[in-house]
């Protein structure tokens, strides 16, 4: 009896720390035994130090503070460690506002009520997932790219009355989760269909119903980094090598934008060129249409031809536009 005393006295000592100490804020023994007579709990000063010394020696970590003449707890996170996380968090859009805010909520219990205090206020985007299951979903994946398990589910759209329409004439999906990974907040389940032998990425947020299912297929050879090369950066598409004359002006968008993945050639006062491996597609020529001149792709001739074909179609789209005004 008396160790399950001893037992609960300690939590509700950890849970006043952790809730009100932290490096700027400490507490003497007199707080302490003033808490704990409060929670029905009395504790000599021998008891306490006792007490602080046995909870020392597993994970947690209570410091006496000199200049303060108190005691505080080491908290597994910092304040701006935490605004981190929270703010990738808020920033994410396939999370649901009630799921951005159930993992903000147990981030922020790792700090002090002080240490809360100086963080900004919640800032979500716009366009939050409608989906709760998210965070489910992606435990059910991670278990199934482990056990290399295919997983059944159903995908779907958002139409414009905001309702969910089925892909697929709402018939299941079997596939098998090779991988997860998040692209501009968004994360996907690189999954391989054993019908067709290839591999494809499906926004979790858009996922529905999904179990484990079947057996255990063999395995194919892959590898999700050289795959997420030439698949992902928004540009799904057969990879190749692609070579580029950028205006300086841009070097750190282009750069943002494909980090190591650039072979700088040449670099002269006012522009440099670029080969970049990636996958072409129209969401690649939008993002080179983006710099206007100060983009020109050198090669491959098929990209070129392919942006002078939108040019023409944009071209002759508008001009009819203006002769019907």
């Amino acid at each position: 009896m008396k160790k399950d005393h001893n037992f609960l006295r300690n939590l509700v000592f950890l849970e006043y720390m952790k809730e009100n100490t932290d490096k700027d804020h400490t507490v003497s023994i007199y707080d302490i035994q003033d808490y704990l007579k409060e929670s029905g709990y009395s504790a000599d000063r021998r008891t306490i130090y006792t007490m602080i010394e046995d909870i020392n020696q597993s994970s947690k970590q209570i410091v006496y503070l000199p200049s303060k003449r108190g005691y505080y707890m080491e908290h597994s996170l910092t304040p701006a460690e935490a605004y981190v996380i929270t703010d990738a968090l808020n920033s994410a859009p396939s999370l649901s506002r009630k799921t951005t805010r159930e993992l903000n909520e147990k981030i922020l219990a790792e700090l002090s009520i002080h240490q809360r205090m100086s963080l900004p206020a919640d800032a979500f985007l716009e366009n939050k997932s409608e989906n709760e299951h998210v965070i489910g979903y992606i435990e059910l994946l991670l278990q199934a790219v482990q056990e290399g398990i295919p997983v059944e589910f159903q995908y779907y759209d958002i139409t414009v009355t905001k309702t969910r329409k089925y892909r697929h004439n709402s018939r299941k999906y079997v596939l098998v989760p090779y991988g997860i990974t998040m692209q501009n907040g968004r994360y996907y389940a690189v999954m391989y269909d054993e019908k067709y032998k290839n591999f494809a990425a499906y926004r979790i947020d858009k996922m529905d119903h999904i179990r484990l299912t079947g057996d255990r297929p063999e395995l194919v050879p892959f590898d999700l980094e050289r795959w997420l090369t030439s698949a992902f950066h928004m540009y799904k598409g057969e990879a190749e090598t692609i070579t580029v004359r950028f205006d300086l002006s841009v070097a750190n968008q282009v750069f943002d934008q494909f980090g190591n993945d650039l072979i700088i050639h040449s670099v002269d006062s006012s522009s440099f060129t670029a080969s970049i491996r990636t996958g072409t597609s129209v969401t690649l020529i939008a993002w080179l249409l983006q710099f206007y001149r100060q983009a020109t792709v050198l090669r491959p001739q098929s990209l070129i031809n392919a942006i002078l074909e939108i040019a023409d179609t944009l071209k002759e789209t508008y001009t009819k536009e203006n002769n019907h005004g």
